[in-house]
């Protein structure tokens, strides 16, 4: 049996565990782009001096990939 949770008629698959993203990690990223934290949690670089705290997750109602800001860093 597979693992996962029921969402309506369709199993999902439980997310991957991974490293988390270390203080010292955080600090040092320059490069623009999404640093996942692992459980919808993510790092944004967008340019110099621009670092965002995000929760990604889906509308259940529409499913779409939503982005929910938490802060700046």
């Amino acid at each position: 049996m597979m693992l996962g949770t029921m969402l309506g008629n369709k199993l999902a698959a439980m997310p991957r565990i991974k490293e988390k993203l270390t203080a010292i990690q955080v600090k040092n990223l320059k490069e623009p782009g999404r640093y996942s934290d692992g459980g919808g949690l993510y790092f944004y670089v967008k340019a110099a001096n621009q670092f965002y705290w995000v929760f990604r997750y889906r509308d259940r109602t529409t499913g779409k990939l939503r982005d929910k800001g938490l802060g700046a860093y």
